[in-house]
């Protein structure tokens, strides 16, 4: 956190940049969903108070939609029944892999913006509308 603060993050748009690499992350490595979800609470406090650009609130809220709407965007396409058939063992195995890639990436989604909402960094409200979501697309 504190190497963060002290590299020169000066603008919105290196704000934008650190949010877009933290729920790559937090997305991918649940292991540490804890450790960035207090560094968002972190780097809130320390943005309200020493960088003067927009707010990291609306920041991190505009980040959260992002990566929730590429994860829905982007699902791994399924196979006809003819075409699995035809498909080699190998071509299958990636198909499976690029499904729990993508499960684990909407899942981790998920568990980031609800640890988010537990710590009051973004509103209820937006939990609500990633259910929504998940319900009309099924995983």
């Amino acid at each position: 956190y504190k190497q963060l603060t002290t590299c020169g993050i000066s603008s919105e748009e290196h704000i934008r940049l650190l949010m877009t690499e933290v729920f790559e992350k937090a997305t991918t490595q649940h292991h540490f969903l804890d450790m960035y979800t207090s560094l968002c609470v972190h780097l809130h406090e320390w943005f309200s108070t020493h960088v003067k650009v927009g707010s990291f609130k609306r920041v991190l809220l505009d980040q959260c939609q992002a990566s929730f709407e590429a994860n829905l965007q982007n699902p791994p396409k399924e196979l006809s029944s003819k075409k699995k058939k035809a498909a080699t063992p190998e071509e299958l195995e990636e198909l499976e892999e690029r499904r729990q890639k993508y499960r684990m990436r909407v899942m981790g989604n998920i568990r980031f913006i609800g640890a988010l909402l537990v710590k009051r960094m973004v509103a209820s409200k937006v939990l609500m509308a990633c259910a929504q979501e998940l319900l009309a697309v099924p995983l």
